[in-house]
């Protein structure tokens, strides 16, 4: 488990989670389930993007950050999508 969330950047300090996915080249993209705060998240990560989707039972919002970018928080039953700067811009 720790490579795969090696490969994907997560970091969790308590009150954000911090994406900076480092994928092999060959990989499209790796999706996992994680429990944070007693909430259900699947996190799918990819080279250029990742989606956070919260299951719609969990009783909080939890703050994520992908790329270095802003904290997002993501509130019970969200779809949270989050792209690299390079992505923003249409590159």
């Amino acid at each position: 488990m720790a490579a795969v969330l090696g490969f994907a950047g997560v970091r969790f300090d308590g009150q954000t989670v911090t994406l900076k996915p480092s994928l092999p080249e060959t990989w499209s993209s790796i999706e996992l389930p994680v429990i944070l705060r007693g909430g259900s998240f699947r996190l799918r990560i990819g080279h250029e993007e990742i989606t956070v989707t919260a299951a719609p039972g969990n009783s909080e919002a939890v703050s994520f950050a992908g790329f270095g970018g802003e904290v997002v928080p993501c509130p019970p039953g969200a779809i949270l999508e989050l792209a690299s700067e390079s992505n923003q811009r249409g590159a």
